[in-house]
């Protein structure tokens, strides 16, 4: 018989079954259409860029499971990736360049606060710090220690280590690259200061349910029972989110968020091997509880989605707040600015955003929002699924 030309129509259609799905495509891999034919995907090369810790990952290049990523370019010419994981936040400078630590920083101890207990014979060192506020898988830097005494020196302890264990609100352990030694008996001294990253978050979603969901006993407010505990177990369906980081560039530096955190500013420096740590963006009312943020196409506004309300500490996930025109410091509306917010009404929370090409898209639960930016006599249209 002759050959008969096959039209099959583009895309890939996994609504029906293989059988009544008759000409079109049910499933592909590592496939993309071009001009509506289907073209084989370029493939992809490993980046094994370098880490510049001095506390070797566990695996890769660097701590925990990539969640984001964001490129750009400097007004230097250097190519920059922003990497947020669930442990860390890094900058890679260049493809297959070295990983920057710019974690930032959550507290810094005075002086003498920290002190160090060696066992003989164990690498486990259990440290003291009044109201540290560290849970397990946390980073800590230490400096100004002195040796314990034996093999324990000061070299070991003045360096960055992952909090094993925490004992209570006031003592943590951490490993040592050394077992101590019977002269280990001393506690570092009386200048050791503890320099806290910001605190880890899961790679995972997770449900925590029972008497590990609160406190021990579970979860003891307004609770009035006499019975084991005096306590009431955790309901079911807390969820415990994962780590997600969103991140945009502003001009050539970068504002990132760790979903439902704050927001953090890192600065370029101009010594391009210098890479400062992220801060705290505090001025002009800016959100102390953020779950998405984006800086706007060209008008350069800083626009965060579910937020704490203006003099509120209580996030409202379908609130969005954006900054004054390129002023990331200025939150707070006035006559003399552009900052202000504006609350949805479809939905229980904001998942995400993207910018398009002349508008700003919002997902949230239950519907899509159009955002005409930047907004001057802006109004929010929104589609309903």
């Amino acid at each position: 018989m002759p050959l008969q030309k096959l039209q099959l129509r583009p895309g890939v259609n996994r609504e029906s079954t293989t059988l009544a799905n008759e000409g079109t495509y049910f499933e592909m891999d590592k496939v993309r259409f071009r001009s509506g034919y289907p073209e084989k995907l370029g493939g992809w090369v490993a980046d094994t860029g370098t880490t510049t810790s001095t506390l070797t990952p566990p695996a890769g290049s660097f701590w925990g499971v990539c969640r984001s990523l964001w490129n750009w370019v400097t007004l230097s010419s250097y190519n920059l990736l922003g990497l947020g994981t669930n442990l860390k936040f890094y900058i890679q400078n260049g493809s297959g360049g070295a990983l920057y630590d710019i974690t930032p920083i959550r507290s810094t101890t005075s002086a003498g606060d920290v002190t160090f207990a060696a066992t003989n014979g164990s690498t486990t060192l259990t440290v003291t710090d009044s109201a540290h506020g560290a849970q397990a898988g946390d980073f800590v830097t230490y400096s100004g220690a002195v040796s314990l005494g034996g093999v324990i020196t000061a070299t070991i302890l003045n360096a960055e280590f992952q909090v094993v264990a925490v004992t209570s609100n006031n003592v943590y352990t951490i490993t040592s690259s050394v077992a101590a030694n019977a002269s280990d008996v001393g506690n570092g001294g009386a200048s050791t200061v503890g320099t806290y990253q910001i605190t880890t978050g899961s790679d995972v979603f997770t449900t925590s349910v029972g008497w590990g969901a609160g406190g021990w006993g579970g979860i003891t407010t307004g609770y009035t029972s006499t019975g084991w505990g005096s306590a009431a177990p955790a309901g079911v369906g807390l969820g415990v989110q994962l780590r997600l980081w969103s991140q945009s560039n502003f001009g050539e530096d970068l504002i990132f968020n760790p979903r439902g955190g704050g927001l953090y500013y890192w600065n370029t420096n101009a010594n391009p091997n210098i890479f400062d740590r992220g801060t705290l963006l505090t001025a002009g009312d800016t959100p102390d509880i953020c779950n998405f943020v984006m800086v706007s196409d060209a008008s350069r506004f800083v626009i965060c989605f579910g937020v704490n309300d203006y003099g509120s500490a209580v996030q409202n996930p379908m609130l969005i707040r954006w900054s004054d025109q390129e002023d990331y410091t200025q939150w707070t509306p006035a006559v003399t600015n552009q900052a202000g917010s504006y609350t949805l009404s479809h939905g229980s929370a904001v998942i995400t955003a993207l910018q398009a090409r002349q508008e700003i898209l919002v997902w949230t639960d239950s519907a899509i929002y159009s955002v005409p930016w930047p907004p001057v006599c802006m109004g929010f249209s929104a589609a309903r699924g």
